[in-house]
């Protein structure tokens, strides 16, 4: 037998919590990468600057990612309908691997084009602007991200936006270093660095992040393919249906488990060595399975079974 959500009121209110959470989270989110963007293209083309541009174009990127998580997140805090039955939680990691791999073909395009420039001899810019707008956009994101994750009331998704937030800035704080190295080289009288500096940092910025469309896909395709959550959360399910088993006596369980956005989905089977139970034995552990497992911060949707059949735990 399967269960569904807990409807009461304490998850009811944790889920509407969350969602505001989310909402205001991304919207703030948003606003800031449009902000950030459009300087960094203005800046951009006024200084000749390749890396301004491509930061720009993830900012971009990151901003229509936003707005699908927030239209994902919505849906599904909808919950279950005539047509989706389950749900659509599925949206969540959907999103996450659609950025995954527009900021992976944005890294690839830019990357391609820096190396044609260095092999071109170099391009001069203005190294004193891309400095001085990696470092207020720097110190942006770090205090942005600092909110987002005091605010985000146990979502997943406010709490990867934060991460984002945070590799950004180390991107950020990485093209301001080498902008002011390139600056302080110029005024001892080295100036050739100047004409490879916008191309070199592209390729840093590149490598930076690249480790971030690698994980989003990872993360994404994972749970689209029901693969398991993660360890923390195997460890935490391994916990709890052993204290029941320990608590009724009962044999070492088969588990399977799977996330999918908030959506926590666990099969538990006791295989008996006699044919005793009773419905409501079975009634008794699946009621303790699943109160074991509320805390966990997801909409846990259990079956437990009871059966002295091995092949039907299989």
């Amino acid at each position: 037998m399967t269960t569904g959500p807990d409807t009461g009121s304490i998850r009811a209110a944790a889920s509407a919590t969350r969602a505001l959470a989310e909402e205001r989270g991304l919207k703030a989110s948003m606003w800031l990468a449009i902000v950030l963007s459009v300087t960094a293209i203005g800046l951009g083309i006024w200084a000749g600057s390749r890396v301004l541009v491509l930061v720009a174009a993830v900012g971009v990127i990151g901003v229509a990612m936003s707005w699908l998580a927030l239209r994902a997140s919505r849906a599904a805090d909808a919950g279950p309908t005539e047509r989706y039955p389950y749900g659509r939680d599925g949206l969540t990691p959907l999103v996450g691997a659609v950025q995954g791999l527009a900021v992976g073909a944005t890294i690839v395009f830019a990357a391609s084009d820096a190396v044609i420039v260095i092999l071109n001899g170099g391009q001069r810019v203005s190294a004193l602007a891309v400095a001085v707008y990696a470092l207020v956009a720097a110190v942006a994101s770090v205090v942005f991200a600092v909110w987002l994750r005091r605010n985000a009331e146990g979502s997943e998704l406010i709490v990867a936006e934060a991460s984002q937030w945070n590799a950004a800035a180390v991107r950020r704080f990485v093209i301001a270093a080498g902008a002011a190295l390139a600056l302080v080289l110029a005024l001892v009288g080295i100036e050739w660095p100047l004409d490879y500096i916008d191309p070199v940092l592209v390729l840093v910025a590149c490598a930076l992040i690249a480790p971030i469309p690698i994980r989003m896909l990872r993360r994404g395709v994972a749970e689209l393919l029901e693969g398991q959550p993660d360890g923390h959360t195997l460890l935490a399910i391994e916990r709890a249906v052993d204290g029941v088993a320990g608590r009724f006596d009962l044999p070492g369980p088969e588990v399977r488990s799977t996330k999918l956005g908030a959506k926590l989905y666990v099969d538990v089977v006791f295989v008996l060595d006699h044919d005793t139970a009773t419905i409501g034995h079975e009634d008794e552990v699946r009621r303790a399975v699943i109160s074991a497992l509320d805390p966990l911060p997801f909409d846990v949707w259990a079956t437990v079974e009871l059966t002295a059949d091995p092949a039907l735990a299989e």
